[in-house]
């Protein structure tokens, strides 16, 4: 977890499934939230989550969209074998949401 400047948190988590939307079912069931899909050139196919007190989640693919031919990038280099990342900021305000059934 890291900490910025203005006291706001941030967490990354791995999330293992076999396509983005089954990731983004674990997510939305974990988290009692329901996600909404959006298209980047930046971030290619991705789900957000509102805004919590200013705050989101984000879920996208680790493997990046716009590699170079030949060559395989990933948002989180050290762990490639995860297939989705989701990017969740001010944990404060997560941590009010309703518990996971």
């Amino acid at each position: 977890m890291e900490k910025s400047g203005n006291e706001d948190f941030y967490l990354t988590i791995g999330v293992n499934a076999k396509n983005l939307e089954l990731a983004r079912q674990i997510v939305e069931k974990v988290f009692n939230i329901s996600m909404i899909m959006h298209e980047s050139s930046f971030l290619g196919l991705y789900y957000n989550f509102g805004r919590i007190g200013g705050k989101n989640f984000k879920l996208v693919q680790n493997e990046e969209p716009n590699s170079d031919p030949g060559e395989t990038y990933f948002r989180e280099p050290e762990h490639p074998q995860i297939p989705y990342i989701l990017n969740l900021n001010c944990i404060k305000e997560i941590a009010e949401l309703p518990p996971y059934k």
